[in-house]
């Protein structure tokens, strides 16, 4: 038994593995296994994979003989491989401080109710200069200094206050997760975009959460990035409406008022739905299609909404 499992999916990032297994194997805290999961790649990964293969860290190295086409698949492999109490999902182009690991298992250890433990994040480019930290980009956004200091919250709390409107746990590779909270990866391992929002929601619905405001992460930002292409493609705006669609009824289940919150998250989707230039109206159809499955209320407030948003815009351009 050890006490976390360390999941490395990979996918043609051959340019960054070595520095992320080695911030990985170079941990103070030493009490944890590597499960290494290759998608196939098509470039240098194995090669340098195979270098550590015999490392007694590592468990598991295994190579999908086809590539799976989302991350989650790679995720939900390696949470049945693991045997730690916590699971590391550390992703191929981050890295993280040689303490990560020591501070947020000390932190999952202090909180038993915590599902998730996560560190603030540095933003670095392709090149690991850094560009800024994710406290920084969210106090901003949401005029607070949430993020600038350590807490402990309920996971409900933390949703209803950010986390049902955009994801603020902006790295998967800052978290710590108990492995006893994850929750069933039937409706995740499909995703190619939002399985990490959908995962640490469901966790959230049900146990605390724990933040620690040292930017212990590295998160890379580079084009290769999969939310990036995602959100360019408008399947990532798709896939934030199958979130809604199973979500929504889980706090309903649990009788939890969000209409509070309500408001901006149509105000966010309906921004990305009527400026998103890539979305077609095959992809448009699908998400009215998703946005009813979530509720008739939701749906015609939102096609209300998208009304007055182009009857205002027109009379804009009269002018």
């Amino acid at each position: 038994m050890v006490k976390v499992s360390v999941i490395l999916p990979n996918y043609n990032h051959a340019q960054y593995l070595q520095k992320r297994i080695d911030t990985i194997l170079y941990q103070s805290f030493q009490d944890f296994e590597l499960i290494i999961i290759d998608d196939n790649s098509s470039d240098d990964s194995k090669n340098i994979l195979n270098k550590y293969k015999n490392h007694d860290k590592v468990s598991h190295l295994i190579y999908n003989k086809i590539n799976s086409g989302s991350p989650f698949g790679s995720w939900k492999k390696g949470f049945e491989l693991a045997r730690g109490e916590y699971i590391w999902i550390a992703e191929n182009d981050d890295w993280a401080e040689q303490n990560f690991l020591e501070v947020l298992v000390e932190k999952l250890d202090e909180y038993p109710q915590a599902g998730i433990a996560y560190t603030d994040s540095n933003i670095v480019n392709e090149k690991s200069k850094k560009i800024g930290t994710w406290k920084k980009i969210k106090n901003k956004k949401f005029s607070t200094h949430k993020w600038e200091k350590n807490y402990v919250k309920k996971g409900m709390t933390e949703l209803l206050e950010n986390m049902l409107v955009v994801m603020t746990i902006n790295n998967m590779s800052a978290c710590l997760i108990r492995k006893s909270a994850l929750p069933n990866m039937s409706q995740i391992e499909n995703l190619k975009g939002a399985g990490d929002w959908l995962l640490c929601t469901l966790v959230l619905l049900n146990h605390d959460i724990v933040y620690c405001a040292k930017s212990l992460n590295y998160y890379r930002t580079h084009d290769q990035n999969i939310t990036k292409s995602n959100d360019k493609s408008g399947l990532l705006l798709i896939e934030n409406m199958k979130f809604y669609s199973i979500v929504l009824p889980q706090l309903k289940e649990k009788e939890i008022n969000y209409s509070a919150i309500e408001f901006d998250i149509l105000d966010r989707y309906l921004f990305k739905y009527t400026s998103t230039k890539t979305i077609t109206s095959a992809k448009k159809t699908m998400i009215r299609h998703l946005m009813l499955k979530i509720s008739i209320h939701f749906y015609f407030k939102f096609m209300w909404m998208l009304f007055k948003y182009r009857i205002k815009n027109f009379f804009k351009k009269a002018k």
